[in-house]
């Protein structure tokens, strides 16, 4: 019990502030003092730093505890046509899911990855393809989609997680198996005899030579 909650409290860490002084600085730099005053009340605390500016540091950093380093960069990356709240910073950083276009794409791409031609858009794709198995080739989206959904927001967790990995393993040809073969100790005993009956003959016949 104790582990569990242990975990739960790491995983509701706030985002280190060194990052949101990042995110700050960012959207500073792109729309100027227009991104501050958002938040700027005028009032400044003791190391002379805006209040309001400073909550709002808080703020965005408890809610987006948990958000990855691709996530952050995602969301820095996007075209915002007027400073962002945080709400559409979050947006942009963890856009929607097309369950459609991931499943057709995920159809399309595991054929192709048989050929060795496979190219995903994303590794969460592939990874949910995997766990789905079989079945995503042998029915219709409409059939599946709800189970698909399910398969996918789980992938996509525990890629955040860490549990798997953001890239997509090398495709290797897989060499035939051989077959086991296995035969008792007795006749295992009696080929060793014969085959080094075989050699003391063809030793014999140099020798006569």
């Amino acid at each position: 019990m104790k582990k569990q909650q242990q975990s739960t409290n790491v995983r509701q860490m706030p985002l280190p502030i060194v990052w949101i002084e990042r995110i700050f600085e960012h959207f500073h730099g792109r729309f100027g003092n227009a991104f501050l005053a958002k938040w700027q009340i005028g009032i400044t605390n003791h190391s002379g730093l805006d209040i309001g500016v400073e909550n709002a540091k808080k703020v965005w950093a408890n809610k987006l505890s948990g958000y990855s380093p691709d996530e952050i960069n995602c969301g820095l990356a996007a075209r915002y046509p007027f400073p962002p709240s945080l709400d559409q910073f979050q947006e942009h950083c963890r856009p929607e899911i097309d369950y459609e276009y991931a499943y057709y794409e995920a159809c399309k791409q595991m054929h192709n990855r048989k050929l060795r031609a496979d190219k995903w858009s994303d590794p969460l794709f592939f990874w949910a393809a995997s766990r789905f198995g079989n079945d995503l080739l042998a029915y219709p989206y409409q059939v599946i989609k709800s189970r698909w959904k399910s398969v996918l927001d789980k992938t996509r967790e525990d890629i955040k997680s860490g549990e798997l990995s953001n890239e997509i393993p090398q495709n290797r040809i897989e060499l035939p198996r051989t077959r086991k073969i296995t035969v008792t100790k007795e006749v295992a005993a009696r080929n060793f005899a014969k085959m080094h009956a075989i050699i003391d003959r063809n030793i014999l016949n140099k020798r006569a030579e």
